[in-house]
């Protein structure tokens, strides 16, 4: 990950939120790939997004039946979010890879 943005720890320390919001994104992209359950507190920890924000967030995908949540509200996202994010899913992985990419060129 600190291939992909130089510094990333000292970024996220010095409040840029736009590489703390990045970092989390790719987290939760690789949990939805292998399908780990999650729970609303690690995703607002992950993000840096308020609790409630989050809460509210995941209140619409679970109504777009994107994620269900288990006993323990661990959410965990759907074959159907899976089938109607696809695109979207390869399409940003093409873009990391084309930044790291452009990124090393820069070290």
């Amino acid at each position: 990950m600190t291939r992909l943005i130089p510094n990333l720890p000292e970024k996220i320390e010095s409040g840029n939120i736009a590489d703390a919001l990045f970092v989390a994104s790719v987290r939760l992209t690789t949990a939805m790939l292998l399908s780990a359950a999650i729970n609303l507190q690690s995703i607002a920890d992950y993000s840096g997004i308020p609790r409630e924000t989050v809460r509210r967030k995941l209140h619409i995908l679970q109504d777009k039946g994107w994620i269900t949540k288990d006993e323990r509200n661990f959410m965990t996202v759907t074959d159907k979010a899976k089938a109607n994010l696809n695109g979207l899913t390869e399409s940003s992985l093409k873009y990391l890879v084309e930044m790291d990419t452009l990124l090393s060129r820069l070290d």
